[in-house]
């Protein structure tokens, strides 16, 4: 298959590199030109790219196009928008990377028809808007709300450590490793499961304070303090996605993960 990954960076070039194994014809993009040996050693052609620009041509003659670029501009839904219209008459299959910031805090479960509009305090950006610019019967687009993003070289120990007086130390964490991201990304290729919605978190959650407490004593770092304050927390349910893929998470609970990376 050939696939265009729209941002080779944390996750789009080590995801690139495994697709490049799988006997897949890869083009990916970087914003710096330092960064093409890198794609090219990973088995992807590189280009430039940044949002804002005219997207390679190249991109409009790949059967799929992942989209792995977060919503750090203002203008983020209308330089979507822009791809879209330049991808409309070739209209390849998309994998849109989202997350499950598209939940309100409601102090229970959340599963994939709980999406709301909720603009970025930070950004402005509503992420739900974003994925809506794909429609998912004219791309086939597959939307995934990956949790918090973790590895070895994004280790959760850093996350808070030192820091004091923190609230919700009962709140569930909602966490997913690099490896699942990539190996859910693979799944669903391998089934060419198309215009679906789903969440990616590790089906176990453990609590605030006691796994970032343990994260940052594996690092040797100073372990953040809680206070008893309440704040609302949202609990993200994947039980579609291990249904819908017959998935079985690499690193199922965070807490353990902590010893295997």
């Amino acid at each position: 298959m050939k696939i265009g990954i729209v941002g080779c960076g944390w996750l789009g070039l080590p995801l690139g590199n495994e697709l490049a194994k799988d006997g897949h014809d890869l083009i990916g993009t970087t914003t710096q030109p330092q960064k093409f040996e890198d794609l090219e050693k990973a088995g992807i052609k590189p280009f430039l790219f940044k949002l804002g620009e005219q997207l390679p041509a190249e991109f409009l003659k790949m059967d799929l196009i992942i989209f792995t670029i977060p919503p750090r501009i203002k203008e983020y839904v209308f330089e979507l928008s822009e791809i879209k219209r330049q991808l409309s008459k070739s209209r390849p299959w998309l994998i849109f990377v989202s997350s499950t910031s598209v939940y309100l805090d409601n102090n229970d479960v959340v599963t994939e028809q709980d999406a709301e509009i909720i603009k970025s305090s930070h950004s402005g950006i509503a992420l739900l808007e974003a994925e809506q610019v794909f429609d998912v019967s004219e791309f086939g687009t597959t939307v995934l709300r990956f949790g918090g993003l973790y590895s070895k070289d994004r280790h959760p120990g850093r996350f808070l450590a030192g820091k004091q007086g923190l609230a919700g130390a009962t709140n569930p964490v909602n966490l997913i490793h690099r490896d699942d991201c990539i190996g859910i990304i693979k799944r669903i290729l391998s089934l060419q499961i198309k215009e679906e919605v789903f969440n990616a978190c590790a089906p176990i959650h453990p609590s605030r304070e006691e796994y970032y407490t343990l994260a940052a004593s594996k690092l040797g770092l100073e372990k953040p303090s809680f206070n008893n304050k309440k704040v609302d927390f949202k609990k993200v349910d994947s039980s579609k996605l291990i249904k819908k893929l017959n998935y079985a998470f690499k690193y199922p609970n965070p807490q353990t993960a902590l010893d295997l990376i």
